[in-house]
């Protein structure tokens, strides 16, 4: 008998994978980001061996400078790059709201949900900063931390670069109502959090004129002299920055002009003609022969100018018909000046009596309002409104009518330059550019001098500010 077959057993299935599925890099959801134009983000991802996953932020810039123009580039340098492209690829992903790619990001461990981009940026902060909702319940979801510091870069701050703030102020002072309300009652975002410059997100939303998201936000009091004391020191760095810029001024108009004028170039003349004062010998040397040419020359150059006074008085007529055409055009654009400063006239008028009259329309209407608060023995009308008026009152006549005087100034530059265009042409352009920039520099001084004034005013003006939210927490 023959051996039996044993029939071999048959293959194990494998359990099914429990891994995300692939990340379809070429579908609409997120841009394809290459290093070439064949290469997708996966396969660059594989073959890059000095990257470090998950991604936690992006690497410094510095790295772009060690290349040192390798070829091919060195592994940290390919790291680099393909990093940059993935937390921007995912950051992409949040502003436009594709959910099922960011999870893919976080599942697949090349992000985390607190990934930073290279502006500082927190993914939460980025969510915000595109105003979606589901994204930011995504991001939550994911594990991202709610009460994060990051970059915000969607803040009104004026300073010199983006100030940290949390989802939450941010959503305050952007006045995104519904996303402070989703972090604060389903995430539990903390309102009470202080940024390092003083902000929380109720005086945030103040300074903003959000007034609902005021009214929601509990009544908070702190930071006050952190707040005040980092918006001083931007004044103050505006302030010696102007100093600055007076001091150099006057260095150069003062010192540095004068010693060019009165000793350098002088000296520098004197030192190049010591230098060529063999040059010179020479010259007087040949000066006898070079007296005698002259002299021969003399009777044909005589000659020479009496033709060429001859033919300038030939040319005379010509000379004077375009000097007559010249004044003709002139008396043509005459009108055409005389209207553009009437006009300027008109609208600087027409200014001036609109900012009076809103003057006098708020005067009645504070004196409307304090009257129906005596009538109605303030029933329905507060002292608060009666304060409003008077304030608006005082805005309009030491805010309001000197902008519009200052308007008016203002526009006389662009009536002088239609003027002397008109009148002028291209030289009337020339010495209108030539008069703005003596005008400039005569103004430079005084510009600066302002500057100091106004930002010592915005930090009085804050102080004063800061002393009121105190007192009242929800001030607007």
């Amino acid at each position: 008998m023959g051996a039996e077959t044993i029939p071999s057993p048959p293959p194990a299935t494998s359990p099914p994978p429990t891994t995300p599925p692939p990340l379809d890099i070429s579908s609409p959801s997120i841009p394809t980001y290459t290093e070439s134009d064949h290469d997708p983000l996966l396969v660059r991802i594989e073959q890059a061996k000095a990257l470090k996953l998950p991604i936690l932020h992006v690497p410094e810039h510095d790295l772009t400078w060690r290349r040192l123009n390798a070829d091919p580039p060195s592994a940290e340098y390919e790291a680099f790059c393909v990093a940059e492209d993935i937390v921007s690829a995912f950051f992409s992903a949040i502003a436009v709201g594709h959910d099922d790619v960011v999870r893919n990001f976080v599942a697949r461990g090349l992000v985390s949900p607190d990934t930073t981009n290279e502006l500082g940026e927190t993914p939460l902060l980025a969510a915000v900063r595109a105003g979606k909702t589901p994204m930011v319940s995504t991001l939550v979801a994911l594990g991202a931390t709610v009460d994060a510091f990051g970059r915000s870069l969607s803040s009104t701050h004026k300073g010199d670069g983006f100030p940290d703030r949390t989802p939450l102020q941010s959503a305050a002072e952007q006045g995104h109502l519904a996303l402070v309300r989703v972090l604060m009652e389903d995430y539990g975002a903390d309102d009470g959090l202080m940024a390092p410059d003083g902000a929380m997100a109720l005086r945030l939303a103040a300074m903003n004129g959000h007034r609902e998201i005021v009214e929601y936000l509990p009544a908070r009091r702190g930071g006050s002299w952190l707040r005040w004391k980092t918006a001083h020191a931007e004044e103050m760095r505006r302030v010696r920055r102007a100093l600055s810029s007076i001091l150099y001024f006057v260095r150069v108009l003062v010192y540095e002009l004068p010693k060019c004028l009165v000793y350098d170039i002088p000296t520098h003349i004197a030192k190049a003609a010591w230098r060529r004062r063999h040059r010179a010998a020479a010259w007087c040397k040949k000066l006898p022969s070079r007296a005698k040419r002259f002299a021969m020359r003399l009777p044909s150059r005589l000659k020479h100018g009496a033709q060429s006074v001859w033919k300038g008085a030939k040319e005379i007529p010509q000379l004077l018909k375009e000097v007559a055409l010249a004044l003709w055009r002139l008396l043509k654009a005459i009108p055409g000046a005389i209207k553009a400063f009437l006009l300027w006239i008109g609208r600087g008028l027409k200014s001036v009596g609109k900012a009076i009259f809103s003057v006098l329309a708020r005067v009645v209407s504070l004196l409307h309002t304090a009257l129906s608060a005596v009538l109605s023995f303030f029933r329905s009308i507060t002292l608060k409104d009666v304060w409003d008026g008077i304030c608006s009152v005082l805005r309009a006549i030491f805010i309001d009518t000197p902008q519009a005087i200052f308007g008016v100034f203002v526009s006389f530059g662009k009536m002088t330059y239609e003027v002397m265009v008109r009148l002028f042409g291209c030289v009337g352009w020339i010495l209108w550019h030539i008069g703005v920039v003596i005008l400039e520099f005569f103004a430079y001084l005084p510009r600066m001098v302002w500057r100091c004034f106004a930002a010592i005013g915005r930090s009085i003006r804050r102080a004063y500010q800061e002393v009121m939210a105190y007192l009242d927490p929800k001030r607007m």
